[in-house]
């Protein structure tokens, strides 16, 4: 958490605690002289699979311990089945991962503002139904992520649609995951309102758009909402699943 927090990255202690306890064959740290200096997580959800979490402490870049980590993860969902793999990069990682393979399929970025005023509320969604949706956008039903966020944070839902909102430490909100199948822009406004509206106008809230999701980019412009932050989506295989017209927000860049 030290390491990361150095980076200015947002993440709680809960998601590294998920991941070890869902995949820890994919959890890896490099150690020097018994210091941790660089660490990479993973997760497996059926045929696919994330990467994420990729971090080197700054002294100990360089060195090829960011590939060799990648690697590690890679094998390890490999050995779990998984045909596609996915990470979103940094500028400056994208190019190691084009030497390894990944192709670049979209642009997440990170939107920030401010949630708002109102007393709109929303019915819930069942965790079978929101798997149905999800599946829609990713090709797998990705049990332990859904069942996972939707614990951790509050669902909220209109239509063939359902949006997830997570409470962090630090105080800020975050919008996703968030899918819309086949659900019209209006109804999709309405539940950015309400998540906004239960929110409330003091709370910082970002979510990870991605790029190909005119509609959301629309939508977090008109709510006032910056990019303050891009990543690359690329992926490894030829089996990948991707409808980015369904995803108006990742869960996250680490797990999809």
């Amino acid at each position: 958490m030290e390491i990361y927090a150095s980076e200015g990255s947002i993440c709680d202690k809960w998601q590294f605690e998920f991941l070890l306890r869902e995949f820890p064959e994919g959890c890896f740290v490099c150690k020097d002289a018994g210091e941790p200096v660089a660490f990479v997580t993973s997760i497996a959800h059926g045929r696919s699979g994330w990467i994420g979490n990729l971090i080197v402490r700054q002294d100990s870049r360089g060195r090829g311990i960011g590939k060799t980590l990648t690697t590690c993860a890679m094998e390890a969902l490999r050995s779990a089945g998984v045909r596609t793999i996915w990470l979103a990069a940094t500028e400056a990682g994208r190019w190691i991962y084009q030497k390894m393979g990944f192709v670049a399929v979209d642009t997440i970025n990170q939107w920030i503002g401010f949630g708002r005023a109102g007393l709109t509320q929303r019915a819930s969604m069942d965790l079978d139904s929101m798997l149905s949706l999800d599946l829609a956008c990713w090709g797998d039903r990705r049990e332990k992520l859904m069942g996972m966020v939707s614990e951790q944070g509050k669902v909220i839902a209109c239509g063939n649609s359902f949006l997830v909102m997570q409470q962090w430490s630090c105080g800020m909100a975050q919008l996703g995951p968030w899918v819309g199948v086949d659900t019209p822009p209006e109804l999709v406004e309405e539940l950015l309102k309400a998540a906004l509206a239960q929110i409330g106008p003091d709370t910082a809230v970002f979510s990870y758009v991605p790029f190909r999701n005119v509609v959301a980019a629309m939508l977090f412009a008109a709510y006032d909402f910056l990019i303050i932050e891009s990543h690359t989506l690329m992926c490894l295989g030829s089996d990948a699943a991707y409808a980015p017209r369904h995803i108006f927000s990742l869960g996250s860049p680490a797990l999809g």
